[in-house]
């Protein structure tokens, strides 16, 4: 909720809602019993969208995002997009004009080439708020796109998990 003093000067006001609604219909024609998924403050929250029609996966994926911004004030959250696509694809989805949030939430578009890093140190810091029992932190956000290109998380030859593979499966 953005706050503005009697000297234009922008504050924010956490968000303090119990359980966040993430809608999956059209944003247009949102209503009270319209399908949604609420998330609580919990360990161990994952959405899977899957899909045969990239279209309407992708649909999907920026209502939940939409959602996401509306619901929590800007700096309050962290939203990570995983890309296995190429370029091509993630520009024909217009991902690359999703870096205009960068000004107000903690964003970061990850593509393929890149992932590996990024991937270690969410589980890191996965690892460090369960050993701790920090439900306080900031929350992330993480999307996975593409994962049937993802073939480093397999082994070379084998359906067994690679070792981001097994990142991907403690995450």
């Amino acid at each position: 909720l953005e706050i503005i003093d009697e000297e234009n000067i922008k504050t924010y006001k956490p968000t303090t809602y119990k359980k966040i609604p993430v809608w999956l219909g059209e944003p247009t024609i949102i209503s009270a019993n319209h399908f949604k998924i609420e998330l609580e403050r919990n360990f161990n929250e994952n959405i899977l969208l899957s899909g045969i029609y990239k279209d309407v996966s992708i649909n999907a994926l920026y209502n939940i995002f939409n959602s996401l911004i509306y619901a929590f004030a800007p700096g309050e959250i962290a939203i990570r997009i995983f890309s296995f696509l190429d370029n091509e694809e993630n520009t024909e989805l217009n991902f690359p004009l999703l870096d205009k949030i960068s000004n107000y939430f903690d964003y970061k578009f990850i593509e393929n080439s890149d992932f590996k890093s990024e991937l270690e140190a969410i589980n890191q810091e996965l690892i460090e708020r369960q050993r701790t029992n920090n439900i306080h932190s900031k929350r992330v956000f993480n999307f996975f796109i593409g994962l049937e290109k993802a073939r480093e998380l397999y082994k070379e030859d084998s359906y067994s998990t690679s070792k981001y593979g097994d990142i991907m499966k403690n995450i």
